[in-house]
């Protein structure tokens, strides 16, 4: 994919390492991931957001700050395999989205933390919902879209609903399944909006204890979206 790059994208990546450098708790950072580009046996493009990076096992590979893209993936150019949760995040996009079209990787947030909770305020200074940064990834995001024009854009992670759509610019949320678990407390499993008329799809989180039901349901309902 390296040989292949975009100008805008390019453009993209070095607005992103110098939006860094102007920032001391970003550069405490790991890594940031952006059009991390994983290819598939199609042309057609999906898209998977996360909440942002983690960090597992990433400072034994190398020092930071330095990134994981489609132009530099500090994986690849330190001669390692993927850790074992990038292995698991892949896997699972694979396992919902197939194996036709490519998956573009990118984030809400872009730069790395231990986790999105506690560490990240440790380490940014604020939690994730008051971050500084949001409207800058916003604008990098939206350019990635525009790019790749995906067939459907999958969020995991179910409480980044609560929220995000109203940065986004959403609007309603056109489709929500839910059920009742054995305690008879209701479950949010998928959230469907629309940005641009591409559906974006809230499911609760890949990393969660999903039980099988809840897999296939997911897998489903995706499915629906997805370019045979």
């Amino acid at each position: 994919m390296k040989d292949f790059i975009n100008s805008d994208i390019k453009d993209n990546l070095q607005k992103i390492r110098d939006y860094r450098d102007q920032y001391p708790e970003l550069l405490k950072a790991h890594h940031f991931t952006y059009d991390l580009v994983d290819e598939g046996d199609g042309t057609q493009n999906y898209m998977v957001m996360g909440k942002n990076p983690g960090e597992s096992g990433s400072w034994k590979i190398c020092d930071g700050p330095t990134e994981e893209t489609s132009e530099y993936d500090f994986f690849i150019e330190n001669g390692e395999n993927k850790n074992r949760s990038a292995v698991k995040w892949n896997k699972a996009a694979r396992n919902y989205l197939g194996d036709l079209g490519n998956i573009v990787f990118t984030n809400f947030f872009f730069w790395s933390s231990k986790d999105s909770h506690q560490a990240f305020k440790n380490r940014f200074g604020y939690t994730f919902k008051q971050n500084k940064h949001f409207d800058f990834c916003i604008k990098m995001n939206q350019s990635l879209i525009k790019h790749y024009k995906p067939e459907i854009i999958v969020a995991p992670g179910i409480p980044l609903a609560d929220y995000i759509p109203e940065r986004y610019g959403f609007g309603s949320c056109k489709d929500e399944v839910s059920y009742q678990d054995d305690r008879g407390s209701t479950q949010r499993l998928i959230k469907l909006y629309f940005y641009n008329e591409i559906p974006f799809i809230f499911t609760k989180h890949w990393s969660a204890r999903l039980n099988k039901e809840e897999k296939n349901k997911i897998k489903q309902y995706l499915e629906n979206y997805l370019v045979s």
